[in-house]
């Protein structure tokens, strides 16, 4: 027994018009994927370009920062009265001093005499890289 009714002459007549809005959702849906693997990616190389820059500028400043010897470090210390600069504080007040670069590595400040004072662990830290003429 065949059936060939008007509801299926619709279905027939509807089918190649299902088929062709399947295959715009799978399209579409490969198109997202590969839109979001592309940014992926993207970010990706981003992170990897500032990680690489990070790592050249750490670098530099490693090498720059090993040009403070302990003698250096020393006469640093014992120029400014082994004493903070900024606050006074010394040793025997409990804190932990640091020879600290003036004008940082990070700025372009090198490591010489001039360009180096003692700090205590608190004003060091608070200070960071930050200049002031």
């Amino acid at each position: 027994m065949e059936t060939s009714g008007p509801a299926t002459q619709v279905m027939q007549s509807l089918f190649p018009l299902l088929q062709i809005v399947v295959a715009l959702w799978a399209a579409e849906a490969i198109l997202t994927m590969l839109l979001k693997e592309h940014r992926k990616s993207k970010k990706k190389k981003e992170r990897e370009k500032r990680r690489l820059e990070y790592q050249d500028r750490r670098m530099a400043n490693d090498e720059e920062h090993a040009k403070v010897t302990r003698a250096m470090r020393y006469d640093v210390l014992r120029r400014d009265g082994f004493r903070c600069v900024k606050c006074g504080r010394g040793r025997e007040d409990g804190v932990k001093l640091h020879v600290d670069h003036i004008k940082p590595v990070s700025r372009g400040g090198k490591s010489v005499m001039s360009n180096l004072q003692t700090l205590c662990e608190d004003c060091n830290c608070g200070k960071g890289n930050k200049y002031e003429e």
